[in-house]
């Protein structure tokens, strides 16, 4: 059994982010599972689903951009801090 309180209280190394504290995460998640079973029901067809796999990447690129911000902050911040 996995102790939750004790993922709760983790925080990640610098530049990494945690796995328990975006909501992006869980937004993502419930993009995929309409984006799964599109999948599924139309045997995998990389040209069916276009619709729900483009807000899925686009949810990832967005994340993936939100990141990069903060990691950027968090470097000039560090940087500041050096001087």
């Amino acid at each position: 059994m996995v102790d939750v309180k004790l993922f709760a209280s983790f925080k990640p190394p610098y530049g990494h982010r945690s796995l328990f504290t975006s909501t992006s995460t869980e937004t993502r998640d419930s993009l995929l599972l309409p984006l799964n079973v599109c999948r599924k029901q139309n045997f995998y067809m990389p040209w069916e689903c276009d619709h729900e796999r483009h807000t899925y990447e686009k949810c990832q690129y967005d994340d993936y951009v939100r990141r990069m911000k903060e990691l950027s902050k968090q470097k000039k911040a560090a940087a500041e801090e050096a001087e």
